[in-house]
């Protein structure tokens, strides 16, 4: 293209030259990309900027983030919101807190309006650090903004509330959201599921599963598997491949790998050998199941 009359490259081109780079994570190669575009006398612009600051983000390079923002700055460019977004998620996925505050005041100063996914990053973010009280600060804010909580929004707080262990606030935020007319949904269900499963709540779990109006699919038998596994109930795991049958689900490729899986840990790290022989045990009756299952009938 560089060397052929009337196809040289454009911005176009290298926002899509950097967008790949960004997906197949070549950040070095990225860098050389802006500077080279920069050298032939093409200006980025908003989606240049945006791209490259979000895959430095998703990498955790954060000096380098901050210094393509600063660029952006000096180019006279204005973040929108997508580059607070990135940098929002980027910082407080990796716990800094304090960083993911100064860039949503930076946004406030900047007079640029967080959007719906703005503030469901915020929540997650909060509810990830176990700050139950600022990610519901977040939420009383959003009125006020005009923004009404989405699905993905009640299913980030059901996850903060379960990671807190605030398990009555996670029932009050279930009837929230039903009485907002949000109808929940299979992910919905998975977040609930990991909630109970992963804190042992396993009464909870299986009347969720006998009253719930939202149909199971195999990761949601496979998170409550992975419950029974983590606090040593392998005596439940047989229960639950007959709750699989009786629903028609057959047990796939993950339940068998993470069985045999968690049969290999050092059974130091578990609650005793009596476990890990019994995991082991278990994984030989999946691994018979799953064969099982896909066996097909000979034709007569």
């Amino acid at each position: 293209m560089k060397t052929t009359r009337h196809c040289k490259p454009n911005l176009v081109t290298y926002n899509t030259l950097l967008r790949a780079c960004a997906q197949a994570k070549e950040h070095k190669r990225l860098e050389q990309l802006f500077e080279e575009m920069c050298q032939e006398g093409i200006k980025p612009d908003i989606c240049t900027f945006n791209g490259i600051i979000d895959a430095h983000g998703k990498a955790g390079e954060f000096s380098a983030m901050v210094s393509m923002f600063r660029k952006m700055r000096k180019c006279k460019i204005k973040p929108d919101y997508m580059t607070y977004n990135s940098m929002i998620d980027a910082y407080g996925k990796a716990g800094l807190i304090t960083e993911m505050e100064e860039a949503l005041e930076d946004m406030a100063t900047s007079k640029v309006k967080p959007q719906l996914s703005t503030l469901n990053s915020l929540i997650n973010n909060y509810g990830a650090a176990k700050r139950v009280d600022l990610m519901e600060l977040v939420v009383q804010n959003m009125s006020a903004l005009g923004i009404h909580p989405s699905l993905i929004t009640y299913e980030v707080l059901i996850k903060g509330y379960g990671n807190s262990g605030c398990f009555e606030k996670l029932r009050t935020c279930l009837e929230a959201m039903l009485d907002a007319g949000v109808m929940p949904e299979t992910t919905t269900l998975n977040a609930v599921m990991e909630v109970y499963s992963n804190n042992g709540l396993f009464k909870e779990a299986e009347n969720l599963l006998d009253n719930v109006a939202v149909m199971p699919t195999e990761l949601t038998y496979l998170i409550l598997y992975r419950g029974y596994l983590k606090h040593g109930r392998v005596d439940k795991i047989d229960a639950l491949i007959e709750r699989m049958n009786a629903a028609g689900i057959v047990p796939n490729d993950k339940f068998l790998m993470h069985s045999l899986e968690f049969a290999t840990l050092d059974p130091k790290s578990r609650t005793s050998r009596d476990v890990a022989k019994d995991s082991s045990n278990n994984a030989k009756r999946v691994s018979m199941h799953l064969e099982n299952s896909r066996t097909i009938p000979k034709s007569a």
